[in-house]
């Protein structure tokens, strides 16, 4: 008999009593089904008040996609898989859920007619996305249990400047400060280096899985960080993905996702080095010339600045090997001809003949990694400057 849970149990990190909770881990263990058994079921059966729950594009809760995310909660005649949670809460007055205008509501319907004979007042949760904040700011009542921004890790796509977007949904929601409302961030363990990560100064490195971490800010702000124990995977689930399959590892674990990046495998000359710059780490490509003639770049750590020596600022921090000072961020700089010094050259701006190289090699994606954590890095570095690299890769092509 394994010792794992069944699924995810929000009370731990509902009990450190934190206003913003991040949560990842494996997926399909329950985090979204436990904040809406919390917000949705339990808290609005207690106060009458809603909670949020937040997306990032509003195709995610347009009705097709999104009808049945309290289904769990609902009788069993109306979804097989419904537990009637909803009907033992309120004594049998609501049996399960409709979804209109964003908005979840409770009512009766009836067995066997199939008609809705009565509707909650208030709804129980409101859906929003990221992208169309613009049109629904305004709209809030200011009064949410909890507020809940699901699949907030992506190996897809990001908002331009998403976190801060983010933080404004979250003041146009929350108003009304006194209110204790909750705010979760769910996510799959897809991506280490993300937008949420880096705001938050979270080394995933530090974090063990299975414990509850707290972070506090210099206003004193508690944050309560959990990376999820794994949970046991049950039925058909154990069967699919009872392999030893790399990819599989965050699903049935929730080990972080990595792809497998390639390795040089062959003898090389170098020829330069571009340094990639971000707020928390220095990533080495070096333009290198395989003994076949063809052109690529070998990307290698070259320099972790996440934790600066103490009294330091980030342009005081050098790099060991050539002295170099790093004194912009989300910067690209390369030696000049003469190997003398640097200087740095965003994506936007007119590229030195090594950034053209560098842009070159996109396409096919001639790029080598000395480990599946610099690809992932790079990556992130890549999503970051993903507009400005395109243009400049578009006006080459004219």
């Amino acid at each position: 008999m394994s010792d794992k849970k069944l699924w995810w149990d929000i009370d731990p990190i509902w009990n450190e009593d934190c206003i913003l909770n991040l949560v990842f881990g494996q997926r399909s263990n329950g985090k979204t089904y436990g904040v809406n058994k919390k917000g949705p079921l339990e808290l609005w059966a207690e106060n009458g008040n809603p909670s949020c729950y937040m997306r990032r594009f509003d195709e995610s809760i347009r009705p097709k996609n999104i009808k049945h995310l309290l289904d769990p909660f609902a009788d069993p005649e109306f979804c097989s898989k419904g537990n009637g949670y909803l009907s033992e809460l309120t004594n049998g007055r609501f049996n399960t859920f409709v979804y209109t205008a964003n908005e979840f509501y409770p009512v009766y319907k009836n067995p066997e007619t199939g008609k809705i004979e009565e509707r909650s007042v208030t709804p129980c949760l409101r859906c929003v996305s990221l992208n169309t904040m613009e049109t629904w700011k305004g709209q809030d009542g200011g009064y949410y249990n909890i507020i809940c921004f699901d699949e907030a890790i992506s190996r897809e796509s990001y908002l331009n400047n998403e976190y801060d977007t983010f933080l404004q949904c979250l003041s146009s929601i929350a108003r009304l400060s006194e209110y204790p409302t909750k705010v979760f961030i769910l996510a799959n363990s897809l991506q280490k280096y993300n937008p949420y990560f880096d705001e938050f100064g979270i080394n995933v490195e530090e974090l063990e899985q299975g414990k509850i971490h707290i972070f506090v800010d210099q206003q004193q702000n508690k944050m309560a960080v959990e990376y999820c124990a794994a949970v046991q995977k049950r039925g058909i689930m154990s069967k699919i993905f009872n392999t030893k399959k790399h990819s599989l590892d965050m699903i049935l674990t929730g080990i972080w996702n990595e792809p497998l990046y390639p390795r040089i495998k062959f003898s090389y000359k170098k020829q330069g080095t571009l340094y990639l710059c971000d707020a928390s780490f220095v990533l080495a490509a070096d333009l290198i010339i395989s003994e076949y003639g063809a052109i690529a770049f070998y990307i290698h750590k070259n320099i972790d600045i996440r934790k600066p020596p103490s009294g330091k600022s980030f342009a005081e921090d050098k790099e060991p090997e050539t002295g170099i000072k790093f004194f912009n961020r989300k910067c690209a700089y390369v030696l000049s001809p003469d190997g003398s010094g640097i200087h740095s050259v965003s994506f936007r701006d007119t590229p030195t003949e090594l950034h053209e190289y560098f842009v070159s090699c996109m396409p096919k994606f001639q790029f080598y990694f000395d480990s599946n954590d610099t690809g992932e890095r790079f990556v992130t570095f890549m999503d970051k400057l993903q507009r400005g690299f395109k243009t400049m890769f578009c006006s080459r092509l004219d």
